[in-house]
């Protein structure tokens, strides 16, 4: 939920999305500002915002490492992040399944192979939690917090 005095600004790159986005607004006692832009070139100023969500949108960005980049640049120091995708473990090699799946998803446009380290190299942040969620870990939620 929101805190009062929140505003909460969702961004994609489709009019369609927007659209789709917009037909559910207004949502009662919260403020929504919904923006056309790029995951990856964000039409924002450096650390504006308190937190940013990054849900499903790094591994199926073209370039996942400058999506988190952008992100990690509008966030203010001290801020938050949360990641929620499709990466392996650390550590993790890619299981049989994961390997068969990454054959169609790839086709989707995102990769079940994916690390997180690889996209997101060490610096400037810190990883406060990462867990495994659906489908026995194939996504993982990671939480951040901005140095």
């Amino acid at each position: 939920d929101l805190q009062v005095g929140t505003v909460a600004v969702g961004l994609d790159l489709s009019r369609p999305m927007l659209a789709r986005a917009q037909s559910k607004l207004p949502l009662p006692g919260r403020a929504v500002s919904l923006v056309q832009g790029d995951a990856q070139a964000l039409p924002f100023r450096d650390g504006v915002f308190d937190a940013a969500v990054l849900n499903l949108i790094v591994s199926v960005a073209p370039d996942g490492a400058r999506c988190f980049r952008e992100s990690m640049r509008v966030v203010r120091r001290g801020g938050r992040a949360s990641v929620f995708d499709k990466f392996l473990a650390p550590g993790q090699s890619p299981g049989r399944l994961r390997r068969l799946l990454s054959v169609f998803t790839t086709l989707a446009g995102t990769d079940f192979n994916r690390r997180f380290e690889d996209i997101a190299p060490p610096g400037g942040y810190v990883i406060v939690r990462d867990e495994a969620s659906l489908l026995r870990g194939m996504y993982r939620v990671i939480l951040i917090r901005r140095l």
